[in-house]
């Protein structure tokens, strides 16, 4: 198992490479733990990467057919993720979906500046489970978690942790979206 582990990360090593650039050390450090299974936090400095490595390990799970939330701080970031995840894609040569149903990966995100309809087909597209990764903020989650409760997400990435501790109850939304139920 070791074999197929080891393969995986290198695998995600050459993906990083590809649509960002050479990852640090830090970066490997972290995606060996991901892609192994672990829970944990990751704590460096601003400007190390953890947004950009988040967003790609968020697309490398989406072309494993596996469903990640990023959780961000601000509409802003929100809307620059989502630009990001949009522009990895093309430099991997695959073509993605802002919240639209074509496109090899279904990028769906949520900010309060969309406009009625925008909002609407984002819920549609939310409640029909058509997309891969999902973008929003920490208010989101806290104000539309009824709407998120039956789903399971395979990796969730916590931009800024300490805005998601303000609620506590944000934790154990996380963790039940993550399929821990208690």
């Amino acid at each position: 198992c070791r074999f197929k582990e080891d393969k995986l990360v290198e695998e995600f090593f050459e993906f990083f490479r590809k649509i960002i650039g050479e990852p640090r050390s830090i970066q490997k450090f972290w995606a060996r733990r991901i892609l192994r299974g672990e829970s944990f936090a990751a704590v460096a400095p601003t400007g190390i990467g953890k947004t950009s490595f988040g967003s790609a390990v968020a697309l490398f799970l989406a072309l494993k057919g596996k469903k990640s939330y990023i959780i961000l701080p601000t509409t802003l970031l929100v809307q620059q993720v989502a630009g990001d995840l949009v522009e990895y894609c093309k430099r991997f040569g695959i073509n993605a979906s802002l919240n639209g149903d074509e496109g090899k990966v279904r990028i769906l995100y949520f900010h309060g500046r969309l406009k009625k309809d925008e909002k609407e087909k984002f819920f549609e597209l939310l409640s029909s489970g058509s997309f891969d990764i999902l973008v929003t903020t920490t208010q989101f989650l806290s104000k539309h978690f009824g709407t998120l409760k039956g789903m399971t997400f395979d990796f969730i990435f916590v931009d800024d942790v300490d805005s998601v501790l303000k609620a506590s109850k944000n934790v154990d939304r996380i963790l039940t979206l993550l399929g821990f139920y208690y």
